[in-house]
């Protein structure tokens, strides 16, 4: 679990759900056949928010990105509050 992108996410007016996360993964498919096998996002406290194995079923080409989709969860940070979440991969 290689550390390879943090967001810090805000909450200053009101909660905030995030409930899903996009990444650009570029224009090779060699990102996720040879680099890295399964990516992870992972709180502060170091627990697993989500997680998906790169393949052909869950990488999908969007013009010339490819990109991966997070989903199926639900992480809140409450307001006046804020939290990082860290993409995290295994590499090949």
């Amino acid at each position: 679990m290689v550390p390879v992108l943090a967001v810090k996410l805000q909450a200053k007016l009101s909660d905030i759900t995030v409930q899903r996360i996009k990444l650009d993964l570029g224009t090779s498919t060699s990102i996720y056949t040879k680099v890295f096998k399964t990516l992870y996002v992972v709180d502060d406290a170091g627990n697993v928010v989500a997680k998906a194995d790169l393949n052909s079923n869950t990488v999908v080409k969007n013009g010339t990105q490819y990109e991966l989709t997070f989903g199926g969860f639900s992480y809140n940070v409450a307001k006046d509050s804020s939290k990082v979440l860290t993409v995290k991969g295994d590499l090949y």
